[in-house]
């Protein structure tokens, strides 16, 4: 009985993943089909940051280890169903995103207030893709590591807007629950 109980937990949990990873896809698909019908293109998609918000938020209600595997399938599977993040983007941004959903899962039950959780979270994924940039660079390339950071600063409305939902939504989940 116990074992079924814990082959339930996982699959609950894959469910889980696999729901925030199709978020992630769709989420950015939504806003870029917005951004052609009111003539802004992908604009919003790097502005609001979509994909981090799912992501994010699974990382803080699952664990470390769901958050990470949600937050490297979710750029991968976008770029594999949609074709973004670009290919020349994706490894800043799988590390960058399985940094938020890791480092969420780590601070779910640490004293920290939500808000200063969500911006340690920020600063630890932005950390992680400024560590992919330096990494991958020097190893593949004597060439700055200015595409890694591409984007970056245009999604500071993004990073507000996780500091106000992402407390809200594992809320929520957590009554929910």
């Amino acid at each position: 009985m116990e074992k079924r109980l814990e082959i339930y937990a996982f699959c609950e949990k894959v469910m889980y993943i696999v729901i925030t990873v199709a978020a992630s896809v769709i989420l950015p698909q939504l806003l870029h089909l917005i951004g052609k019908l009111t003539g802004t293109n992908a604009a919003l998609g790097q502005i609001l940051l979509p994909m981090h918000l799912p992501v994010m938020i699974l990382g803080f209600c699952l664990g470390p280890w769901a958050g990470f595997a949600a937050g490297l399938a979710a750029p991968i599977a976008g770029f594999l169903l949609t074709g973004m993040p670009a290919s020349a983007l994706l490894p800043y941004i799988a590390a960058e995103i399985s940094g938020y959903g890791f480092f969420a899962g780590l601070l779910k039950n640490t004293k920290l207030s939500p808000i200063l959780k969500v911006m340690s979270v920020q600063a630890l994924g932005r950390l992680m893709r400024v560590l992919a940039a330096v990494v991958l660079t020097s190893v593949f390339t004597d060439k700055p590591f200015a595409a890694a950071f591409a984007g970056m600063a245009a999604g500071l409305p993004g990073v507000i807007l996780q500091i106000l939902l992402v407390p809200y939504f594992v809320k929520i989940i957590g009554r929910a629950k």
